[in-house]
């Protein structure tokens, strides 16, 4: 396997189909509904939901908000919420009705988020990533979790190439990498667009020793560990 080959054969998702914004009011929904069957229905509706700036580390800082998840389905695999089906949310998102019914980027009403054919990835384990950042962070998440379009996600059916992924990804060494062949954002930020991302070349699960993997001699860890500091 090349070392480019993990990265390129599995999804790395540059931005979701979710337009409205986060909010810490969504989860006040469930409290309004009129039964226990109601209140199910909805809780699987509301969701967790990170932004960059909460991605860290091999960890994340989740900030108490939620997203209302009214999808639009997946042609032929998932039905579309269909707002009626749940009073409670439709009372609430009745509120912002002024903003949310011309929106450019709704789905077939303008309760549904539009269109995300990777709608299902979001219940996969995920190596989340921040859009905009100063040093690479990738964090490694098992819960059902969404994002906004300033975080990005990597996901497969293999936890353990994740794994070798966020150890590789979240090292001195591929943060000065990337910084020579990314888009920068002044002296420090960098983007992380997919086709630098997909770029980075990454050794076959086994390996643990990273600079051993690269090749680098005693001078060269010595540069990349003098940039770290």
């Amino acid at each position: 396997m090349c070392c480019n080959s993990i990265l390129r054969a599995i999804s790395a998702h540059q931005t979701v189909g979710l337009s409205y914004r986060p909010s810490s009011r969504a989860s006040n929904a469930i409290s309004n509904c009129k039964d226990a069957d109601e209140r199910k229905r909805t809780e699987e509706l509301i969701r967790p939901i990170l932004r960059g700036r909460d991605i860290k580390k091999y960890g994340y800082e989740w900030a108490n908000l939620w997203l209302i998840n009214t999808h639009n389905g997946i042609k032929g695999k998932i039905e579309r919420i269909h707002i009626e089906d749940y009073p409670a949310i439709k009372a609430h998102l009745d509120q912002y009705w002024n903003k949310i019914e011309h929106r450019a980027d709704q789905g077939d009403t303008p309760y549904n988020l539009r269109n995300c054919v990777y709608l299902d990835d979001f219940n996969k384990p995920k190596l989340f990533y921040a859009d905009i950042t100063q040093h690479l962070n990738f964090c490694l998440c098992r819960e059902i979790m969404y994002c906004n379009n300033t975080t990005y996600f990597i996901t497969t059916d293999n936890e353990h190439e994740l794994i070798h992924l966020q150890k590789y990804l979240n090292s001195p060494l591929i943060d000065w990498y990337y910084k020579t062949l990314s888009v920068q954002l002044g002296e420090k930020a960098v983007r992380m667009f997919s086709i630098y991302v997909l770029e980075i070349p990454i050794p076959p699960i086994g390996n643990d020793n990273i600079y051993e993997a690269y090749h680098l001699d005693a001078t060269e860890i010595a540069f990349i560990e003098g940039k770290e500091a």
